[in-house]
């Protein structure tokens, strides 16, 4: 089987399994504590999260908590074949995006971002994550490797495959079970 039709394969397998995760809002408070942690011990202040769609670990809690204490918010909104990062001003300022995911309006930020926290179908113990098939994620990682960048995900969706030359691994995995 070749890599490409292995991670359609995937894909789709992985979608059905997120689905039926057992104690999902336990499992989804776990991840957010020990996302919270290695935020706070990075000491960042420029952040990057994802607007979380259909059955992906939901970090809104997080987005507006750390909004309220004022740190810099961004999330992502594609542009072409990019993705690039603005700046969070309120739920106000979001419209639906590409496949109806809430994007922020305005210009891409231009400062530092130091932790980005990236969503995912599923992840390998390599810390090398499968996506939604597009490449956004990876294109903007590799072009800048000293991000701190981590990947939310349920334990369930650990799986094995093969990376190809143009995924980017991440720094960080969190699931319910901890930070590796």
């Amino acid at each position: 089987m070749k890599i490409l039709e292995n991670k359609i394969f995937l894909r789709q397998r992985l979608q059905k399994k997120r689905l039926n995760i057992k104690e999902r809002s336990f499992k989804n408070e776990l991840i957010l504590n020990q996302l919270k942690i290695f935020i706070e011990k990075s000491k960042a202040k420029n952040i990057a999260f994802y607007c979380p769609i259909f059955t992906e670990v939901d970090i809104k809690p997080l987005i507006k908590n750390y909004f309220k204490e004022g740190k810099t918010i961004l999330l992502p909104r594609i542009s072409g074949d990019e993705i690039v990062f603005v700046q969070f001003k309120g739920e106000d300022e979001l419209k639906k995006g590409m496949k109806g995911i809430l994007e922020p309006m305005g210009s891409p930020y231009e400062g530092k971002i130091e932790v980005a926290v990236v969503p995912g179908l599923g992840y390998n113990l390599r810390k090398y994550r499968i996506g939604y098939g597009k490449g956004y994620y990876d294109r903007y990682l590799f072009k800048y490797p000293e991000l701190e960048s981590i990947g939310c995900f349920y334990s369930e969706l650990e799986t094995e495959f093969l990376e190809e030359k143009h995924d980017v691994m991440l720094k960080w995995i969190v699931t319910e079970k901890g930070l590796f």
